[in-house]
């Protein structure tokens, strides 16, 4: 069979200073926070996990990623017609010039 170990909260078996996978809350929630011109002020409480973070960075820099786990959130901002077109100007800044 298999055994499993779960430490008491704050209390890890070896020294480290944190992880990421333990049953507590403190461990499996991130703030995700956005700031500046073109996001709305307030508290989002959509359910969101680290593989939302490339696809919302590249939706408002207007970059298309491949297939991706997670989810754009776009809640946050002004409006979607604000941000720049996937593969738009900012994404062909971004390109490396043809040979």
């Amino acid at each position: 069979g298999d055994l499993v170990v779960i430490a008491d909260p704050y209390w890890f078996p070896y020294q480290i200073t944190s992880t990421h996978g333990t049953p507590y809350g403190y461990d499996q929630r991130v703030p995700l926070v956005f700031f500046g011109r073109g996001v709305k002020p307030g508290r989002y409480t959509t359910p969101s996990s680290p593989a939302d973070v490339a696809p919302t960075l590249a939706r408002t820099l207007g970059i298309t990623v491949a297939a991706s786990e997670g989810t754009a959130r776009l809640e946050a901002f002004d409006s979607l017609g604000a941000l720049p077109a996937p593969n738009g100007p900012a994404a062909a800044s971004l390109r490396s010039p043809a040979p």
